[in-house]
């Protein structure tokens, strides 16, 4: 078996076709959520909710910001794309990926690399629940992600704890800050005067954010593909 064989086989082409029906499903659902938030927008009776504000301006500044953010969406995926390429193109790193097909002197330089205790014990392991390269594969991707030095995802590797890393709870709470004082018969309801909510669009910036958040590993996992198709 080549090289090329060996790097990118049947069940890897499987996996990659699953990430980009993931991403292309993650996409469509971002994109309907932009504009049902966009169209409840143009929809509601702002010339009694706001008025001092007309009508078309809330469909003016619909029509200018959903671009807007997919554009912005898309240069997030490239720019996350690019750093992570970089972040890859360490051929140290890419043994300890590469490890269920490494040939003995690579294998024990991989072992060098991480220790002489998790590669064995973690091919023990795949052996013992008869686990293929297949199989291991999302875990071994999950590992590989951890240990990449990109700053690109330090306020998402975490999962869940992330919420902790500062610039990704900032961000989230100054953006849902604003939403709960633009939002219709909340934030601004309570205050004095004729203003019972000014907007929904923040609510866009939330979906652009959780985008974002989606691109930080989709830009990973295309950067790794793209890396073991063209070496």
């Amino acid at each position: 078996m080549s090289w090329n064989e060996r790097r990118y086989s049947p069940w890897l082409l499987k996996h990659e076709e699953l990430l980009r029906k993931r991403q292309g499903s993650a996409l469509t659902m971002l994109v309907v959520a932009a504009l049902g938030v966009a169209a409840v927008e143009a929809l509601l009776p702002w010339e009694r909710i706001t008025p001092l504000v007309p009508v078309w301006a809330h469909m003016l500044a619909v029509a200018v910001l959903l671009p807007l953010l997919y554009l912005a969406w898309q240069n997030d995926l490239k720019r996350k794309e690019q750093a992570f390429a970089t972040a890859l193109s360490d051929k140290g790193r890419r043994l300890l990926f590469l490890d269920p097909y490494l040939e003995p002197e690579e294998f024990a330089l991989s072992e060098s690399m991480s220790g002489v205790h998790v590669l064995p014990l973690q091919r023990q392991i795949d052996a013992a629940l008869n686990l293929g390269a297949g199989a291991s594969l999302h875990r071994r991707m999950e590992q590989y992600y951890r240990i990449l030095p990109s700053a690109v995802h330090e306020g998402d590797r975490l999962g869940l704890l992330s919420v902790i890393h500062p610039m990704t709870f900032v961000t989230w709470l100054a953006v849902l800050a604003l939403a709960w004082l633009c939002l219709p018969g909340l934030g601004l309801a309570i205050s004095p005067g004729a203003g019972h909510g000014l907007t929904l669009l923040p609510l866009l910036a939330m979906v652009y954010l959780y985008g974002t958040r989606l691109n930080t590993r989709f830009g990973y996992e295309l950067a790794l593909y793209d890396w073991l198709r063209n070496g």
